[in-house]
């Protein structure tokens, strides 16, 4: 048998090989793979794998912005982009609200790109709007929330009389295409009526609504809401969500009509035979007479026969005061359809003014005519006073009539004075009043029961008051007083314009 030998390698291994040839060659295999296995321990010769391309990892926008507003769009790959940079393709699901670029660049070795300031569109409804990026045959889906503008604030004044009133509503941004459609509410719809939506005009922040306050008889207080009408709010997440916004106001009723009103010149006319006067026939039916407001005045010279009817064509309650004569109080009270009869013997000046419940603005309708034209509807009242005022709107026709004169008896008359008055009627016969100025007052004056006071201001309009006997005449063209009682009064009068005025005071002894 041969005897085999082994020779070691520099791991000290030991390899059995045959003698000759064959030790050669398997001393040449052995030295090999050493040489190989310490090559492989140093790892830095080892060749490295080839990096994998970038693709799209990502596309995102930011945040929620009202339409008009700016937004930015990132996109991101899985790697750095290769050299020449990576096109992503970019499009919206929107572009008439969202117009995002067709496409953007990432840099080369940069892995992220921002798209700045994409200006966004206006739109009347809350809208998600889907971006959409594409590369290295990846597609990512990203989005944002583009809002309807609301409505952030509604001014104007904390009070409001009967009539017409405005209120200013703002959105938080400007209206978009085709405008903002406000929807509106009343908390007190019968008393306060408003439309149920106003528009914002396109590129507009704000809109005036107008509306209208019924009369009442107290103080009340109602409120106004607005909120924009965003058919998309659904999308708003809740913690976004702004509720419409409100306004209280307190209703208050008008202060006596304003002073810049003017009395309506007084018309005359020559009875005609003992028929209707010419002022019957002509004047009081000319259309003149009738007029849309809250206040009228007239005075007219009317004689026996003449029936006067005074309405609101609206069916509004009116007060009226009737003055005859020298200013004798004959009707005070709330009505809608007013007939007065004149029953006196001869021509007589009558004066009416009339104003509207709470300034209430009316269209007056005046006519004369004969008893057959007006015939009696209901019983007269002849003294009612603003308490017995009825509902505005509730139909309340009154009839009033100027019986012939009947016998006085005679009044027995006062002590004497030289000239057979008071010493205050002497003093304003004497023209001690008058004057040029805006008003007056005869102060704590004594006078005799049956002097009449005549107090005028040129034709202009005036307010009288006798405060000991409650009485307040505003504006008037003329009044004539009759002294009920002997004794001291304070009589008031003044412009209601508050300009001077020519004043002509007098007095008469009683019976003249």
């Amino acid at each position: 048998m041969q005897e085999t030998q082994y020779v070691v390698d520099s791991y000290q291994q030991e390899i059995p090989v045959a003698e000759g040839e064959g030790t050669v060659r398997l001393r040449i295999i052995s030295i090999l793979a050493a040489l190989t296995l310490l090559l492989s321990s140093f790892s830095g010769i080892v060749p490295e794998q080839a990096t994998a391309a970038a693709t799209l990892k990502s596309v995102s926008a930011s945040g929620t912005v009202i339409g008009g507003g700016k937004i930015q769009i990132k996109v991101v790959l899985t790697g750095k982009a290769p050299a020449g940079g990576a096109v992503v393709s970019l499009k919206t699901n929107r572009p008439s609200i969202v117009p995002a670029p067709p496409s953007v660049i990432v840099p080369a070795g940069q892995t992220t790109v921002y798209v700045n300031d994409i200006v966004t569109k206006g739109t009347q409804t809350s809208v998600v709007v889907l971006i959409t990026a594409k590369f290295g045959g990846v597609t990512k889906n990203g989005q944002t929330l583009i809002r309807a503008p609301y409505v952030t604030s509604i001014t104007g004044s904390s009070s409001a009389g009967a009539g017409t009133n405005t209120l200013n509503i703002r959105l938080v941004a400007k209206a978009g295409v085709g405008g903002m459609i406000i929807n509106v509410k009343s908390s007190r719809p019968s008393l306060v009526v408003v439309p149920e939506t106003i528009k914002v005009p396109e590129g507009q922040t704000s809109a005036v609504l107008s509306y209208e306050v019924g009369a009442a008889s107290s103080q009340y207080t109602y409120t106004i809401t607005a909120g924009a009408n965003d058919k998309g709010a659904a999308v708003v997440p809740p913690d976004k969500v702004v509720k419409p916004v409100q306004i209280s106001i307190t209703f208050t009723r008008s202060a006596t009509p304003t002073p810049t009103r003017t009395a309506t010149p007084i018309a005359t006319s020559t009875p005609t035979g003992g028929g209707l006067s010419t002022t019957c026939l002509t004047t009081l039916n000319d259309p003149q007479w009738d007029r849309t407001d809250y206040y009228y005045s007239i005075g007219v010279v009317l004689s026996a026969g003449d029936t006067v009817r005074i309405r609101t064509v609206d069916g509004w309650s009116f007060h009226l005061r009737l003055a005859v004569a020298h200013g004798d109080l004959v009707s005070q009270g709330y009505f809608t359809d007013y007939i007065y009869e004149v029953r006196t013997t001869s021509p007589t000046h009558f004066e009416f003014v009339a104003d509207t419940e709470f300034d209430h603005v009316s269209k007056f309708d005046i006519s004369c005519g004969d008893g057959s034209d007006y015939p009696e509807t209901s019983t007269p009242s002849a003294s009612s006073d603003s308490s017995s005022a009825t509902d505005a709107n509730v139909t309340t026709t009154a009839t009033e009539t100027i019986a012939p004169p009947t016998t006085v008896a005679t009044v027995a008359p006062p002590p004497a004075t030289a000239t057979g008055l008071a010493a205050s009627c002497e003093a304003i016969g004497a023209g001690a009043f008058n004057q040029v100025s805006s008003g007056g007052s005869l102060g704590e004056a004594p006078f005799t029961a049956g002097e009449m006071i005549a107090i005028s201001a040129g034709g202009s309009a005036f307010n009288l008051s006798i405060p000991a006997l409650g009485l307040s005449e505003p504006a008037i063209l003329s009044y004539v007083w009759t002294v009920p009682a002997t004794g001291s009064y304070d009589v008031q009068f003044a412009s209601t314009a508050g300009e001077p005025v020519a004043w002509d005071v007098s007095c008469s002894a009683p019976g003249t």
